[in-house]
């Protein structure tokens, strides 16, 4: 029997919006603490852990059939001490166990992640989703909780046994040091790695699933600028092109979902994360500056349009997700029928739009339809013998209806938590979106959500904090929370903001080293002595869904050592990638991060310097700036006469003109230029 408790359990006091939607399950779910394992060990119970987040569809699934079903429940309560983790609020206890999911399950791991443990926390079993019987050759749920139940009490010793040796095994694999020296050559390792997996036909790399690759794609977009090799920008755009004519882009409201299913990026897993739209972002403005194609900048607008509509607060933080599924159907909101359109179109936009977007009776997606493109406006204004300029228009007044229309559905769940790594990946790629479009409006984002996190994100001691939710912040931050927001503070200053944020990027660089530097491993560690410390203590190297966080410590610091001329962080910054040396050399993809910062590290940066006072010729500047791709770049900028102790400024000033730009390359700095014109030739 499946339900919803009229009673609430211990998640009901919690602040995360995943627990909260677990808080009338018939399960006694404890939150992550000390009560939990305490009960366990009185007891002499095994944990369940089950760790998800709110976004996730299988973790849904998993609820309606195993934790709301009162029979399951029951031998839950009965045998086990059961835990729930929000994983984007926890990543430490996300991170360790998925290690351990994944050594069980021969590599494969993925949510909802269900554990064993011992009451110390130790895990001794480990998988993924279960559905509630025996299907398909997979245990069910409630056969594997009477098994786990019975070996427990009658081989304790031999569970606590393999629990000693996974975590031994564990430490052993991720606590290990691999440093070494590494260099350029690197980047070249990866390109040769990226080429042999690409997809010639759809774009990305490997096989289905297809997650959006924007991390090695600014890999591929440096070692093209690098070496003017035509194929790594191939690579790069046909993967955008595809995925912006895929299901995976939101044709109808903007923003890319989680992944697709499919090689084609035909069918998206529909939730919509925010770190994933910042990382297309960045990309997406930076595959611009390389080839000013008109349609990326489209989708640069349309996008940030959608995350001012939908995903961001009244108080200017950004929202950590929006769900895959609504009325209890996967995908519902966005996918169409045939009949549904034709109410909402006169007969030509219905004609075009179907034609345009692959919309038939039959469905291209379990008899409905995910809206994609596989031809382009051209193409179906030449088979319908139509002026382009005319398709598009009705197209364009199509999609406006349609989403008027989707408004009245209604939408997914959004997880309303707002998650300071996260926001500060879109502070870093708001900057960037503004260094292009000059639009006000995008800076004015970036600023709100930065003056949002250090107003209301920051305890009494002057730590950084994880989480914000209805006016409470809570979890101490961790590595990436650190080293996300100082970077996101330099590029907002080099995007143009006040000096006052690049001054706030190195306090907060002073107190990431402080927290997080070991002096045993000479890198940053994702845990301080703030915080709990867990049964592993998994180093930070490698990049998952979003760039690691020693990588990420390492370029700010670079980048505040050459705007500030501090060879200390210089020194940190290339230890902290030689510590991972060995394994960025083995496994080139899995640390793109790391050797970008590599990359940086190898050759002296472009450092420009603009002075001058409020004013057209001051923008035109800024404007024609923002339009080069340039990687490794840094950037200062004063007003004419005003004091800065930043080093590139130092001796800089506009010679009596309005606005100036200086160019200094290989330590070497050009005469002032003061038109687009002339500093476009020296970029």
């Amino acid at each position: 029997m499946d339900q919803k408790s009229t009673s609430q359990n211990r998640l009901s006091k919690e602040l995360s919006p995943y627990l909260l939607q677990h808080a009338q399950n018939p399960v006694d779910w404890y939150p992550w603490g000390d009560e939990a394992f305490a009960c366990a060990k009185k007891e002499n119970k095994p944990i369940l852990l089950s760790i998800g987040y709110s976004a996730c569809h299988w973790c849904h699934v998993m609820e309606k059939e195993s934790f709301e079903n009162t029979e399951i429940a029951k031998l839950m309560n009965q045998d086990y001490i059961c835990v729930k983790v929000d994983r984007e609020e926890r990543p430490d206890i996300d991170d360790i166990y998925m290690a351990a999911t994944v050594a069980v399950n021969h590599g494969h791991g993925g949510w909802p992640m269900t554990l064993f443990l011992t009451p110390k926390g130790q895990p001794f079993f480990a998988g993924t989703y279960f559905p509630p019987s025996d299907r398909n050759g997979q245990p069910g749920f409630r056969n594997l909780l009477i098994s786990i139940a019975e070996a427990w009490n009658d081989d304790q010793e031999k569970l606590l046994t393999h629990a000693e040796s996974l975590g031994k095994a564990l430490k052993d694999v991720y606590e290990r040091p691999s440093e070494g020296a590494v260099g350029a050559s690197c980047l070249n390792q990866l390109v040769d790695y990226l080429s042999s997996t690409f997809d010639n036909q759809w774009g990305g790399f490997g096989d289905a699933p297809k997650f959006p690759p924007s991390i090695p794609i600014e890999l591929l977009l440096r070692h093209y600028k690098r070496t003017g090799d035509k194929h790594s920008l191939a690579m790069v755009t046909k993967t955008f092109d595809c995925m912006i004519k895929g299901g995976i882009y939101d044709h109808i409201g903007g923003g890319f979902s989680r992944y697709a299913v499919d090689e084609k990026w035909h069918v998206p897993h529909f939730e919509k994360m925010l770190y994933d739209n910042a990382l297309i972002l960045k990309a997406l403005v930076s595959t611009y500056q390389v080839t000013h194609r008109h349609g990326y900048l489209t989708v640069i607008r349309e996008t940030v349009d959608f995350l001012q509509r939908e995903m961001r607060s009244k108080e200017g933080g950004f929202y950590s997700a929006i769900d895959a599924d609504s009325e209890g159907i996967e995908g519902w909101y966005y996918t169409w029928t045939n009949k549904e359109l034709s109410e909402a179109l006169d007969e030509k936009e219905f004609y075009l739009f179907c034609g345009f977007y692959d919309v038939s009776d039959a469905g291209n997606w379990e008899g409905t339809n995910v809206l994609w493109i596989p031809r382009t406006m051209k193409e179906l204004a030449k088979e319908l013998s139509m002026d382009e300029k005319s398709v598009r228009s009705h197209i364009a007044k199509a999609r406006k209806k349609v989403l008027k229309m989707r408004s009245q559905r209604i939408a997914p769940n959004i997880d309303d938590k707002v998650l300071l790594s996260w926001n500060a990946l879109m502070i870093g790629a708001l900057s960037e979106v503004y260094r292009l479009t000059r639009d006000s409006n995008h800076l004015q984002m970036a600023l709100e959500a930065t003056d949002f996190i250090l107003q209301h994100m920051v305890d009494k001691e002057g730590n950084l904090l994880r989480v914000y939710r209805n006016g409470k912040a809570q979890v101490t931050a961790f590595l990436d929370d650190y080293a996300y927001f100082v970077d996101a503070l330099i590029s907002l200053y080099e995007a143009g903001a006040d000096e006052k944020y690049l001054n706030d990027a190195v306090k907060y660089a002073e107190k990431l080293v402080e927290l997080f530097y070991d002096k045993n491993s000479q890198s940053f560690t994702r845990l301080s002595h703030l915080h709990e410390q867990l049964f592993l203590k998994h180093r930070e190297g490698s990049d998952a869904a979003i760039p690691n966080g020693n990588a990420i410590a390492a370029q700010a610091l670079l980048r505040l050592s050459y705007q500030y001329d501090r060879q200390d962080f210089r020194d940190l910054s290339q230890k902290a990638i030689q510590a991972y040396g060995q394994q960025i050399k083995e496994h080139p993809y899995y640390f793109s991060s790391s050797i970008a910062v590599v990359d940086d590290l190898s050759h002296p940066p472009v450092e420009i310097a603009i002075v001058g006072e409020k004013g057209e010729e001051l923008e035109a500047l800024w404007a024609e700036l923002g339009q080069h791709y340039l990687p490794h770049c840094v950037i200062a900028h004063k007003k004419v006469n005003e004091e800065s102790t930043l080093a590139l400024l130092k001796g800089k000033d506009s010679e009596g003109k309005k606005a100036s730009a200086h160019v200094c390359r290989n330590y070497s700095c050009q005469k002032p230029v003061h038109d687009a014109k002339a500093l476009k030739s020296l970029l």
